[in-house]
């Protein structure tokens, strides 16, 4: 089984968080990993390493992951998620 981990591309307030990585994504995968060994996990930080919409649609299609969670760290990225 396949999980995909992801915090969307933001446009809006993308100058806030700088170049950290989301600490929520960083904790879920860790506990995953340590939790769930035979889980394959891949986590995409779309904000963090500049990837675009059309990049994670790419990974998505190729990857095929049977579950995507997707972070929305504030009220103003919910729309991202659900985009997601």
């Amino acid at each position: 089984m396949r999980l995909l981990v992801v915090d969307p591309p933001h446009a809006i307030f993308k100058f806030f968080r700088g170049r950290m990585p989301h600490p929520g994504l960083t904790q879920l995968a860790a506990y995953v990993e340590r939790e769930l060994p035979e889980l394959e996990l891949e986590v995409i930080d779309c904000t963090v390493c500049d990837n675009t919409w059309q990049d994670l649609e790419d990974k998505l299609r190729t990857w095929q992951p049977h579950v995507v969670a997707v972070s929305a760290m504030s009220t103003c990225y919910v729309y991202d998620a659900m985009d997601v």
